[in-house]
């Protein structure tokens, strides 16, 4: 896997890989600003311990809104 996008629109969640969509829930009610004040905000591992990510993340982005389709694919050939 090359690429991992997910966008958030309303209560709708899609994950592209490689700019390809691959899937979607649209029941995705928890949006992140609705959390609040965290604690708990990691990258590569959850808060429990268990495994963590064993890889390289080259680029993290969070976008004010959600991108379309051809915006992700954009991004991703970047």
């Amino acid at each position: 896997m090359g690429h991992l996008a997910v966008l958030l629109s309303g209560s709708t969640g899609t994950m592209y890989v490689d700019g390809t969509p691959v899937s979607t829930n649209t029941a995705m009610f928890q949006a992140p600003f609705r959390l609040g004040r965290t604690t708990q905000n990691w990258l590569g591992k959850s808060q429990y311990n268990d495994a963590t990510f064993h890889g390289l993340i080259d680029d993290f982005c969070i976008y004010r809104g959600a991108l379309s389709a051809a915006q992700t694919a954009s991004l991703m050939a970047n």
